[in-house]
């Protein structure tokens, strides 16, 4: 699990954007590579998990993604 924190109302996507690092669940070693366009979840402050507010996962190379954050999921504290 990652834990990202953002500044409310951030305005500038590039700080909205938050990275995965995916690897197989058999040896929790082995890079997965082909989650390209998966559907991240999010919670805020603890609330439940939602695909609303997060884009799709965009692979960076070597089990790397990332996936941006919308302003009006992060629009209050």
């Amino acid at each position: 699990m990652n834990i990202v924190l953002v500044m409310a109302n951030e305005s500038v996507a590039a700080r909205r954007r938050v990275y995965f690092q995916l690897v197989d669940a058999t040896d929790g070693m082995t890079p997965e590579t082909g989650e390209g366009g998966g559907q991240p979840q999010v919670s805020v402050n603890g609330g439940s998990w939602t695909s609303t507010g997060i884009g799709t996962l965009t692979a960076i190379g070597n089990g790397r993604y990332y996936a941006d954050l919308t302003q009006s999921l992060v629009d209050t504290t």
